[in-house]
Formats: structure tokens, sequence, C-alpha cells
């Protein structure tokens, strides 16, 4: 794959998968969650489904992108391992089951565009627990945004490639990135791969009136800086 999905797991060969995972399987100990059937609801490529699985969890991975889902299904084969994915968005998905536990990781849900869409995107996890359940989620906040753009720009110069990100912030308070990769091929000429997305900053009062409102009993905020730049770990409880 030439796009950005072919390129997700080169961009992240610096991320911890297993210190992110031993962080959320400690929540889920914490919280003395007894179930085990894990929706990873944005899982990408599969790094922390794979990880679940290994480690006993029953897990079904859901991405809004079939380029990623592709990439993570054929780890999944060559591991050999049983983990079931679906493509769906993650504001309206409907499944056949119910989970114990649901995670949207690597700040999935920043690229929810409003407060409306949060609140979709609350009731449809609200909807897939069997009785009580967690929903657990990263955010990245406005100060990472600030230090990882300074002048609105971020530049990454590897080896095999040179990222650029350019960052726009619109007066609603959208942040705009425009992203240019040249990735190095085996001719040694660059290949330049260009793709746009777009990030809310969701405030914790945000957050705690959506999730109030939907009908989640409790919501807990955990900041953490070891893992990925400075980000909020939210913990939703039915």
């Amino acid at each position: 794959m030439e796009g950005f999905a072919g390129l997700y797991d080169s961009i992240m060969e610096n991320a911890d998968y297993d210190k992110w995972y031993k962080y959320i399987e400690t929540i889920i100990k914490e919280k003395k969650i007894a179930g085990r059937d894990v929706l990873d609801l944005g899982c990408g490529t599969g790094e922390i489904a794979i990880r679940l699985k290994k480690n006993g969890y029953n897990v079904l991975g859901v991405d809004i992108s079939d380029e990623m889902l592709a990439i993570a299904g054929e780890k999944i084969e060559n591991m050999g391992l049983d983990i079931p994915l679906a493509i769906h968005d993650m504001r309206k998905f409907k499944l056949p089951v119910g989970f114990d536990i649901i995670l949207s990781l690597f700040d999935t849900v920043n690229y929810l565009s409003s407060v409306n869409e949060l609140e979709k995107t609350f009731k449809a996890v609200y909807s897939h627990f069997d009785q009580n359940g967690i929903y657990i989620f990263d955010i990245v906040t406005e100060n990472m945004m600030e230090e990882m753009f300074p002048g609105g720009i971020f530049v990454d110069d590897r080896e095999e490639m040179t990222l650029i990100w350019a960052r726009h912030v619109e007066e609603d308070g959208i942040n705009e990135i425009s992203t240019t990769f040249f990735v190095k091929e085996k001719t040694g000429r660059y290949r330049r791969v260009d793709d746009y997305y777009t990030k809310k900053i969701f405030s914790k009062e945000e957050i705690e009136k959506t999730a109030a409102k939907i009908g989640f009993k409790s919501v807990e905020f955990r900041e953490n800086s070891a893992l990925a730049g400075e980000r909020i770990f939210c913990i939703l409880e039915k």
C-alpha cells in the first residue's frame, strides 16, 4: 500500500506498544473488570488487539479504514491468531455482540469534529456493553499540540523518510493537519505522500457532560506524559 495506511507502522516505529498495553491492562485490573470481551474501536493496524489476544482476551477490531484493517489482518494471519475485524464508523457502529471493555487508543477520539459526534460515539459505545462495562480512551491536549507544532510545523527527518506536519487552528478550535511524507525507495528516489486530517481538543467538561447525558455512571481522568506526549486517559464506566 502506497498511502498513509501503508506508512503507518513505519511512522509509529518508535511507539512502545507493550508499554501502552501494560498501562491499559493496569486500569482494567484496577477496575476489577471480570469479563474478557474487548472491542478495539479504532484498532488501526492491530498492534494493541494482538497484544490483548495474546494475553487471553477475546478481541474484535473495528476501524473506519479498510486499508488499515487489511494490514492488521495480514499481521494476525501471519501470527496464527483469531481476531475478527470489521469496518465501521465509531460514531454509528452496530454490532451483534456485546463487550465488557471498549478501547479507543492513540487519540482516536480527537478525530471526532464536534461534541455532537462525541455524543454519537458515546451512545454507540454505551449500547454495546452487555451489562456493566468500561470505555477507555485517550485524548491529546492543547499544550501537547502547541509543543509538537512550534510555529505550526513539525519535521521528523529519518534515514528512510522525512515527515512534515503543518498545523492550522480554525476559529472553531478544529486543528487542521496537512502532512507531506517523502519516502526513500530502493532506487534511491523519493516518493511523496500527502494526507490531511482534523483533530478537536475536547475539554474534560465536554467529556463529563456528554458521558453523563448518555448514562455513564462515572468518569475518571488520568494524565500521562510517559507514553507519547502529554495526553489524558479517560475512563467511563457504565
